[in-house]
């Protein structure tokens, strides 16, 4: 369904696209706000009334949508894309009785895995022909990216059948080596279990989740990479450890044993990034953290005791974000002041 763009949204997404920012915020009697490099900037244009963001909202979802938001739901979303050129995932809410509208942009252009330093672990993991593989991060920090960049690398690469169940679909994948299928929440599928039990039916080698909520889509996972699929999931959490924390404490307890020891067998990888401004120039840098499970991790997990790196020791390959941004610091790639910032403590 294609959704209608007013100019001065269209206007905003072509500045927005150019001055590479993340997100736009129109908020009644401020100018439109962009985000860019992690900081918001305040645009040079004129403020907007209340009315103005309601009437550019009732175009792109209708007024029966808009009326809604606040009496039956939160906020009501769709995809935005000027000619291909710009994609973006359009959120429209309230605040104080009136209406405001977020954009966040999506890739245009699919980065490959070295111009992001996807961590070799990721590599490793998801060159396997099985098993669960789960990307992590706090929200605005570059997981989907990642999770998108290892899929198009897997496409240029292998010769496998790809399912993506995504709510919705940010970015357009062109088919190479791989055929690649993407199914989009409320529009092809009812929800992401149906969309997981979808793929195994119709022969998908690996499943791509955009973003896992709930108990039932992760034992929907863990079941598929059990069969023999290779499964990436996509999750909020600050680190691997809270990652590893929250799948094991989302299992209710009267499963929680079995489906530890289901994740334990499975599991290839658990990362987390946030990105961080670099020292010089704008843009911002990616910093990874990596748990590869291990024999005794994997014991760890069976038990379904929580662990940090601080009581066991990280298995080969792995390390945490702080150990990338000591890495970024000592190479250079960031500021000692911005390194403390991200760590709350001193590198030195």
């Amino acid at each position: 369904m294609t959704t209608a763009i007013p100019p001065v949204i269209e206007g905003l997404l072509r500045e927005a696209s150019a001055k590479g920012a993340s997100d736009i915020h129109l908020i009644p009697d401020e100018p439109p706000v962009m985000r860019i490099d992690g900081l918001l900037q305040r645009t040079e244009g004129d403020a907007l009334s209340g009315e103005q963001i309601r009437d550019m909202a009732a175009e792109m979802i209708g007024e029966g949508e808009l009326e809604r938001i606040g009496r039956e739901v939160g906020e009501v979303h769709r995809s935005l894309s000027l000619h291909c050129e710009v994609n973006a995932q359009l959120s429209v809410a309230k605040a104080s009785g009136n209406y405001t509208i977020a954009i966040r942009m999506s890739v245009t252009r699919i980065p490959k895995p070295e111009d992001i330093k996807t961590p070799k672990a990721l590599l490793d993991a998801v060159n396997s022909s099985h098993g669960l593989v789960v990307i992590s991060g706090v929200t605005g920090s570059g997981k989907l990216t990642t999770a998108i960049t290892l899929i198009e690398y897997l496409n240029t690469h292998h010769s496998c059948l790809i399912c993506t169940i995504e709510d919705p679909i940010t970015v357009r994948l062109t088919p190479k080596k791989s055929l690649v299928r993407q199914l989009e929440i409320g529009l092809d599928i009812p929800d992401a279990v149906a969309g997981i039990s979808t793929a195994v039916r119709q022969d998908a080698d690996v499943v791509l989740v955009s973003e896992m909520k709930s108990v039932e889509e992760l034992e929907a996972c863990i079941s598929a990479a059990e069969n023999g699929h290779l499964v990436i999931v996509v999750m909020h959490a600050a680190t691997p450890e809270d990652a590893m924390h929250k799948i094991i404490t989302i299992f209710p307890e009267d499963i929680r044993g079995g489906s530890c020891r289901a994740l334990a067998k499975v599991l290839l990888a658990v990362s987390a990034q946030r990105l961080v401004p670099k020292a010089k120039g704008p843009g911002r840098v990616a910093a990874y953290g990596v748990l590869v499970p291990d024999n005794e991790m994997r014991a760890t997990i069976a038990e379904c005791r929580s662990f940090t790196s601080g009581k066991i020791s990280m298995p080969e390959g792995s390390y945490t974000i702080a150990d990338d941004i000591g890495r970024l610091l000592e190479e250079g790639v960031i500021n000692e002041e911005t390194a403390n910032r991200m760590l709350g403590a001193s590198l030195r």
